[in-house]
């Protein structure tokens, strides 16, 4: 049974670069672009009033400095700071690029003051830090919006709400974004619909670690055109079929040594119900080894049978060298 699929690509005009995402190093990206002479557009996922990422939530940076400046004090050498960068990696860093990033942080606050960035000295509690980190005044969402003001003052194209899910390349050339919710089609060869899934991103919430809570709405709908043994003695028969759920999930950030993740969904499957639990757990004590387990109950009420399901994956991955895994 053949199917096509229906996906909407935005127009977007031409321009020489496309920054895909809409925080601290985006912005910084499109900025650096449209200096050297680029066209540029900044496509973010987020709608204006939630722009920036996790940049948002940030209140400094840690910059090399020879000398004492007007918001920080004494010295912090660039071997000191690439020495701080090896120690919070454990040594798992690519040591050239780090490099570069000590090196050119000497000159990031006077960069980022030209793009109307502020800065102010350390506050009580926060005194230990004056040598090493400048702090930005209003913090990470004064940066970010001073940021997106000169894109705009310079004449850089921004588009909020737009989640990009593929690029068009032609002979190495971006040629255009193809954006929008999370919706899919599939149709048979005559055009009749075969399965589809529209997928509402209802809240979205993300910290500073980069800790997620999200709240959606699925609607579904599936043309059966024969009987489906979905369990044993359960037949979903032929037909037309409609349905709705609702899914809270959460986790916390991949970058600790152990995180986790869980959703709780609820709501129709075909001509009844379906609840469905969700855990996981992943460890990883060095970036050469990751263990998860993962655990995925399903209780399915149906006017044909009832059931439950339950499934328990677990996975390691060791990576043996920087270049073979």
């Amino acid at each position: 049974m053949s199917q096509v699929r229906r996906t909407v690509a935005a127009d977007l005009g031409h321009y020489d670069v496309a920054v895909l995402g809409g925080g601290n190093a985006a912005l910084s990206a499109a900025l650096t672009a449209r200096q050297a002479g680029a066209s540029v557009i900044v496509i973010e996922c987020a709608p204006r009033h939630f722009r920036g990422g996790n940049s948002r939530h940030t209140r400094n940076l840690r910059c090399a400095h020879a000398a004492p400046t007007d918001v920080l004090t004494d010295t912090y050498p660039e071997d000191e700071l690439m020495a701080d960068l090896m120690r919070v990696n454990d040594g798992e860093t690519d040591e050239a690029l780090a490099r570069l990033v000590v090196a050119g942080s000497t000159g990031c606050p006077d960069w980022m003051k030209s793009f109307g960035a502020r800065f102010q000295s350390s506050l009580r509690g926060t005194l230990h830090l004056s040598r090493t980190n400048a702090f930005f005044l209003g913090g990470g969402t004064a940066l970010m919006n001073s940021y997106y003001a000169a894109a705009e003052r310079l004449g850089i194209a921004v588009l909020y709400d737009a989640e990009v899910v593929d690029l068009d390349l032609r002979e190495g050339a971006f040629r255009s974004v193809l954006s929008g919710y999370n919706a899919e089609r599939a149709e048979l060869m005559n055009g009749e619909l075969q399965s589809q899934s529209v997928r509402y991103r209802l809240i979205e919430l993300e910290d500073r670690l980069g800790d997620q809570l999200a709240l959606q709405h699925e609607a579904s709908q599936e043309q059966l055109f024969l009987p489906f043994e979905i369990s044993p003695g359960v037949i979903i028969p032929v037909g037309h079929y409609s349905f709705q759920a609702t899914r809270v999930s959460g986790g916390t950030a991949d970058q600790r040594k152990v995180w986790v993740s869980a959703a709780l969904q609820d709501g129709g499957f075909y001509s009844g119900d379906r609840t469905e639990v969700y855990g996981g757990i992943n460890w990883r004590p060095s970036g050469r080894f990751r263990t998860s387990l993962d655990y995925t109950f399903n209780d399915i009420e149906l006017p044909e049978g009832d059931f439950v399901t339950r499934l328990v994956q677990f996975s390691t991955e060791v990576a043996f060298s920087s270049t073979l895994s």
